[in-house]
């Protein structure tokens, strides 16, 4: 699974999300590159994703399941693709 953290508004890095919108960056497969605009950022795994989005606040952050539709790159533990997918929230105790 493919899980991308957010803020309480389901925003990150600005950029406002919705569940079930497709987002593109517009970038070429072979422009991209992580720690940029060129991807949407995203890990593997909650554990990989609470370093960047904590759960320790409640009510502070979100995160959601995902679909990558582009190229993916990944340095080992965090991901990016120009186009994704927004599939649903994770909440409860999927959280744990």
């Amino acid at each position: 699974m493919k899980i991308k953290g957010f803020d309480k508004d389901l925003k990150c890095r600005g950029f406002q999300f919705e569940i079930g919108k497709t987002y593109d960056t517009g970038a070429a497969d072979d422009e991209i590159t992580l720690c940029s605009d060129t991807v949407f950022h995203y890990c593997d795994s909650l554990e990989q994703v609470h370093k960047y989005y904590s759960c320790l606040k409640p009510n502070c952050n979100r995160y959601c399941e995902i679909a990558v539709l582009g190229r993916e790159i990944t340095d080992g533990e965090k991901c990016g693709s120009n186009k994704i997918k927004i599939i649903r929230e994770i909440v409860g105790d999927e959280l744990a």
